[in-house]
């Protein structure tokens, strides 16, 4: 069994995947579970960049601009995904993104394991391992 799970459920209060409420349910966090995201969530992983690239394909700007990185960038000073979900939103004509809809758009826009954030390869790994032992 593994949890991958953000970053911020290993201190949040109140979180099903905490590690006091795994360890309640007789899990032992530093076996099972994976903590992604720095210093909160999976999505503040990837570079603006990346965000950048997958809101220009993904989700035109009804002003006609190109997203630019400093639109990501400005995102990253509270919690990234609420703040870029935010943005994207109030920016676009295609109606409500949610935060499922903009994991999904970067894990599709992946094409190498260069792409890949390392945290993220390396939970993968572990996950592999753990399915082959």
């Amino acid at each position: 069994m593994a949890f991958v799970v953000d970053e911020d459920c290993r201190t949040k209060r109140n979180r099903h995947f905490s590690e006091q409420s795994l360890r309640n349910a007789g899990i032992d966090p530093a076996v099972h579970a994976h903590y992604l995201g720095a210093p909160n969530e999976f999505e503040e992983m990837f570079s603006d960049e990346q965000w950048t690239a997958v809101a220009n394909v993904q989700w035109p700007r009804r002003d006609g601009r190109e997203w630019r990185f400093a639109d990501v960038s400005k995102c990253r000073t509270g919690k990234f995904s609420k703040e870029w979900q935010q943005k994207l939103n109030s920016a676009i004509d295609s109606g409500c993104v949610g935060k499922p809809a903009i994991g999904r758009a970067m894990a599709w826009s992946l094409r190498t394991a260069d792409e890949i954030p390392l945290q993220l390869r390396t939970a993968f790994d572990a996950l592999v391992a753990l399915a082959a032992s």
